[in-house]
């Protein structure tokens, strides 16, 4: 079996990389990383025609892990890394029937919610990179429908786990650590949250029981949590005491 991530060298295309070459999966790359590349296997660039026929390959699965996390990037580079990427892999896929993609997408799509999440759900994305992701998702569907591709929309909540230095309960460890306590954010701010391990395993799971056309695949619960449980969850845990003070600024990633 081949399989080729986008966004290889981020945290969850490393992570997945990582995983599913213990199971014996091949395993091809492509994104932009900052370190020079002289494995075959992984090409380092845009994600454009240009590069994805550069591999010379016909891949079972495209895993489409790129795209922007940052909330705080322009709309025209947002709108880029999440929605332009994704057209040109649904337009590299569209003379391919074989090939079956899983966009990463994001539970952000459906605003903050209080309830279970189904497909039928009121989208309400709050901001940019969610409105995006969004768009995506159409542009999945449409593609889907039109060429009879098999593409699964697979919407994940915030990450976590060893190896992420950014976001939020790395940057409340860090700075807890340092008796800091200013915040991004108002503190109310509802947020799901899912162990990069388990998405990993998840995503195997998907690959082995495999999908035909459009799904769909809410990871999510009813449970969210504000910024400031979090914060007080985690300082609890490092037999911390400090008063957080948050500074209504957006915070800097997803």
């Amino acid at each position: 079996m081949n399989i080729l991530i986008t966004g290889f060298k981020g945290f969850l295309g490393h992570n997945l990389s990582q995983f599913l070459t213990k199971k014996n999966i091949k395993i091809f790359g492509l994104g932009r990383s900052k370190k020079d590349i002289k494995n075959k296997n992984f090409i380092k660039g845009n994600i454009n025609k240009k590069n994805l026929y550069r591999f010379q390959k016909e891949f079972d699965f495209i895993i489409h892990c790129a795209g922007s996390g940052r909330i705080n990037y322009s709309y025209k580079k947002d709108y880029s890394n999440n929605v332009v990427s994704t057209e040109n892999i649904l337009k590299f896929i569209k003379n391919k029937p074989k090939t079956k993609l899983i966009f990463i997408s994001s539970i952000s799509v459906f605003g903050n919610h209080s309830k279970k999440i189904a497909n039928f759900s009121k989208k309400k994305p709050l901001s940019t990179y969610s409105k995006n992701k969004l768009r995506a998702e159409k542009l999945c569907e449409f593609y889907s429908k039109k060429y009879k591709l098999d593409v699964l929309i697979f919407r994940i909540p915030s990450l976590y786990g060893i190896g992420l230095k950014k976001q939020l309960i790395y940057d409340a460890c860090v700075k807890i650590s340092k008796n800091k306590n200013v915040f991004f954010g108002s503190g109310n701010e509802l947020r799901d949250w899912i162990h990069i391990n388990d998405i990993t395993r998840l995503i195997h799971m998907i690959i082995k029981k495999s999908f035909r056309r459009i799904n769909y695949y809410n990871c999510s619960s009813k449970n969210q949590f504000t910024t400031k449980k979090i914060i007080s969850y985690i300082s609890q845990k490092m037999n911390k005491t400090i008063n957080p003070f948050f500074n209504y600024q957006k915070m800097n990633s997803n």
